[in-house]
């Protein structure tokens, strides 16, 4: 009855769209506004969230609109999962008792979470059939990664969007790196959003077997570029160097992506043609025995993301 009931609004709204096309924006602004809480029961989100993508089957302008409001909802969440964790652990080292409603609470959001990513991957397997769609999309959630993701501290789970996105084009893979590597050698962008590249790209490298040793490649060469033309800035100043001084911050994000990309991928370099050539053509000594002492100065979290 409830699937019959339905189709009957889809069919209905897909009429109402057909005849009136400015109406989309109408009943996209309903929806948005009647979105259920993060706290409402999980249900309600799975059937909000399958009905806009069934909306998006007969009217495709909505799209990045509705995607754009997906991915911000689980960055909510995903953030609220964080915070819990981060205070079961603090209550731990403090010896205290663990709340119940606080593990419940956390329990019933990695549930939700977990529900709608699967309903969104099911989604973008079905639509990565056509190569059309896979540009439409792969532009859209970059767009909401840039907006939503890249933007939030602690984010462990949205990004997978996109990762998952990627491995069905290299050409997006290209892309997406590129984008970020430019973000975090570039000295305009501000030093938070560089550090959160640096993050990103060296988790996604690290995570996924899709992406080709040639990019990879790339990537430690463009690091590794700029890592010794920061050095060789600092070296020619009468000031001492004071490792671990803020404002060298990305300096070590970038230099702890670099070994963390190495750490995950040093065996497929022994395994190609010139590829422990390429590793030991940078000066290695002079990087980590540099004033700046990158290997005493790291971050733990970079392994979580």
């Amino acid at each position: 009855m409830r699937e019959l009931l339905l189709n009957i609004i889809h069919n209905t709204v897909k009429e109402i769209i057909k005849i009136s096309p400015t109406s989309s924006d109408l009943i996209f602004r309903s929806f948005s506004i009647n979105l259920p809480f993060i706290t409402e029961e999980t249900y309600l989100h799975k059937h909000a969230f399958k009905n806009l993508l069934r909306l998006f089957g007969y009217a495709p302008s909505l799209r990045e609109r509705g995607f754009l409001i997906i991915v911000e909802w689980l960055i909510n969440v995903d953030v609220e999962i964080q915070v819990d964790d981060v205070d079961d652990k603090s209550d731990a080292k403090s010896k205290q008792v663990f709340s119940p409603r606080s593990s419940d609470r956390q329990n019933s959001l990695s549930y939700k979470m977990d529900e709608i990513m699967m309903i969104l991957f099911e989604y973008l397997k079905e639509q990565m059939e056509s190569i059309e769609n896979r540009k439409v999309l792969f532009r859209i959630l970059q767009k909401a990664f840039e907006k939503f993701i890249m933007l939030t501290h602690r984010s462990k789970y949205t990004q997978f969007l996109i990762f998952y996105v990627c491995s069905y084009d290299p050409s997006f893979v290209e892309r997406f790196v590129g984008r970020l590597v430019d973000w975090y050698c570039s000295e305009e962008s501000p030093v938070l959003t560089r550090q959160t590249c640096c993050v990103y790209c060296a988790s996604f490298i690290c995570r996924a077997n899709f992406i080709s040793i040639d990019i990879i490649r790339s990537v430690l060469y463009f690091s590794l570029t700029w890592i010794n033309k920061y050095i060789d800035m600092y070296d020619v100043q009468e000031n001492p160097l004071n490792p671990g001084d803020t404002g060298h911050l990305v300096f070590y994000s970038v230099m702890q992506a670099v070994c963390y990309i190495l750490c995950f991928t040093s065996k497929r370099f022994e395994q190609e043609k010139n590829g422990v050539q390429f590793l030991r053509s940078w000066d290695w000594t002079r990087i980590l025995n540099s004033p700046l002492d990158p290997l005493r100065v790291g971050s733990v979290e970079s392994p979580d993301r």
